[in-house]
């Protein structure tokens, strides 16, 4: 069923299986609830995981255009560029989600660590900090980011 299918990562797992029964059900979902980036992050993970990378991230571009404001679209739609290696897309689809949750640290983590890849150092610390600033949860990305901040400013 379209609530079962929409519960997340568990039910993504169950319906994986069958292909056809979880894109209908995702799809029902979206037509339901056409502005849901939780759902429509859920259909892109199953296209991705289907071999399907260019659905995937059609849906994740429409996603984010239709929510501009929902850090969350935002910020999935950057992890879908980013695994596409679309690094500067990504960097916008970040910076969009700052924009619209100005305490979304994984945002700034995943911004600050772009910037370092790109040598562009001086905004990688800031967004590091700016993430370590907002106390975040993550241990291992909390060590992560402490360590490039120390090696980028020896």
């Amino acid at each position: 069923t379209f609530a079962g299918a929409a519960k997340g990562n568990d039910a993504l797992t169950a319906l994986k299986k069958d292909f056809a029964s979880a894109e209908a059900a995702f799809l029902k979902g979206l037509e339901l609830r056409p502005d849901s980036a939780d759902i429509a992050t859920q259909l892109a993970r199953l296209y991705q995981d289907n071999g399907q990378p260019e659905k995937a991230m059609e849906l994740m571009t429409k996603s984010a255009g239709a929510n501009p404001a929902d850090a969350k679209a935002q910020f999935n739609q950057g992890i879908f560029l980013l695994n596409a290696q679309k690094n500067e897309e990504a960097i916008a689809a970040f910076e969009a989600a700052i924009k619209a949750d100005p305490a979304m640290t994984e945002a700034y983590y995943r911004l600050g660590a772009l910037m370092v890849g790109q040598g562009k150092i001086p905004e990688a610390i800031a967004n590091l900090e700016k993430y370590l600033s907002l106390n975040p949860t993550d241990a291992q990305n909390v060590a992560t980011a402490q360590g490039l901040l120390k090696a980028m400013k020896k």
